[in-house]
């Protein structure tokens, strides 16, 4: 007699963005641009990204990997079910504006299998 055997799984995507701000506004590029429903610029380097498909809950959402100039340093500074809020400073930690490249992780609700 065989049995089914059901695991919990999580599900998980990831975002690859683009921020571009070499031009004064804020706004998500990339191949996933249509992940974000907004990026506002809430200050010097400081940026908050709106996820168009909040995650299950704000554990479930976090800063992956970045990429920009190599004077440049990333850092998530608020991280909620729909949102990320991101920093982005020099390498003497004081905040610029600058095109950089994200990856963002969301974990989406676990189901069984």
């Amino acid at each position: 007699m065989s049995r089914s055997v059901k695991t919990a799984q999580i599900g998980m995507r990831e975002l690859l963005v683009s921020i571009a701000d070499s031009a004064g506004t804020p706004a998500a590029a990339g191949p996933d641009k249509y992940g974000i429903t907004s990026v506002t610029d809430l200050g010097v380097g400081n940026y908050l990204l709106i996820l168009k498909s909040p995650a299950s809950n704000s554990k479930d959402l976090f800063l992956k990997g970045w990429s920009g100039p190599a004077d440049t340093a990333v850092a998530a500074t608020a991280i909620a079910f729909d949102r990320i809020t991101i920093q982005v400073t020099d390498l003497a930690n004081v905040a610029k504006d600058a095109d950089v490249s994200l990856t963002i992780g969301v974990q989406d609700s676990r189901y069984e299998v």
